[in-house]
């Protein structure tokens, strides 16, 4: 019996559950990261003409940038505000470079920088997958932890396999 299968039986999590779930978590807080970021345009890389701005739908926090031809950006409410109101920004050429800090529009140029509501959707994604992480390895510990009673506390105790299929204990 492999050393983490061991420690896998006795309770313990064995190091290949634990890489792969902290990959996961460090995957998901990433990708969530990087999707909030979005909405500061910063991964962004935009080229073309302000249609329109409107409310989304997505609530009340974001706005949806349209420029001509079609292209949608949904962004936060600070970066609008700090763009001019509809009316103000509607048919202004709009440049930026993917992961430019800097956004042109039309003579002016503004400074792009993660908003509150991107932190804020940040540390809630990662206190949720920590939470998460949490309660996982407190369930599968408390999965594999023998039952009181079952005679099996005695946790150096090895395993084979007897005749009928089933488990029998063998002294270490």
């Amino acid at each position: 019996m492999s050393r983490s299968t061991r420690r896998a039986a006795g309770g313990r999590l064995g190091t290949p559950v634990l890489a792969v779930m902290a990959v996961l978590c460090i995957g998901t807080v990433l990708l969530a990261g990087w999707g909030a970021l979005r909405w500061t345009l910063i991964p962004e890389r935009l080229e073309g003409t302000v249609a329109l701005s409107s409310p989304s739908k997505d609530g009340r926090p974001w706005h949806e940038l349209v420029l001509e031809g079609g292209a949608i950006r949904t962004i936060d409410t600070e970066l609008l505000d700090r763009m001019g109101t509809n009316a103000e920004i509607h048919g202004q050429e709009i440049r930026k470079d993917a992961w430019s800090r800097t956004l042109v529009l039309g003579d002016r140029t503004l400074d792009l920088s993660p908003s509150p509501q991107f932190w804020r959707a940040t540390a809630m994604i990662t206190g949720l997958v920590v939470v998460a992480a949490v309660r996982f390895v407190l369930r599968f510990r408390s999965s594999r932890l023998p039952e009181p009673g079952s005679g099996d506390e005695g946790s150096d105790q090895r395993t084979k396999r007897s005749g009928d299929g089933g488990v029998s204990p063998e002294p270490a």
